[in-house]
């Protein structure tokens, strides 16, 4: 059980670092889309799925508490994607290392797909999450 939530834990770090960039990115200051290299940017939203999540923000760009929710949700949400790698991986050990990567691959491949159909969809539960309170 143990190696099952190391693996866990790293995958999710792993997750959370691969949003960080883009998180950054529109936290600060999304005129840099405009300026930065296209393949920059488009890598950064491949390897984060919960990218469509910030078209969220366009309503509400001054609102911070909600941009930090949003970007907050992210974070969470890559990580969690990132998670089902790590189980994945501890409950491999037995398996050829080249078996064992070519799976990983083809699984982080999918996660991915997943992730971004997913969010491209807006799913309503999270915007409703994110949306914020009427005062």
């Amino acid at each position: 059980m143990h190696h099952v939530l190391r693996s866990l834990s790293i995958a999710s770090i792993v997750g959370v670092i691969a949003a960080t960039p883009i998180v950054i990115l529109f936290a600060t200051d999304s005129s840099f889309l405009q300026y930065a290299p296209r393949l920059i940017v488009v890598l950064m939203a491949l390897v984060c799925p919960p990218w469509q999540l910030f078209w969220v923000v366009m309503g509400h760009p001054d609102d911070l508490s909600f941009v930090l929710r949003v970007c907050g949700a992210v974070l969470v949400l890559n990580a969690v994607l990132y998670a089902a790698l790590g189980v994945l991986h501890a409950l491999t050990p037995r398996l050829r290392p080249t078996i064992r990567h070519a799976l990983m691959g083809v699984a982080f491949i999918c996660l991915l797909v997943f992730g971004h159909l997913l969010f491209l969809q807006e799913p309503a539960g999270i915007y409703a999450l994110l949306q914020p309170r009427a005062a």
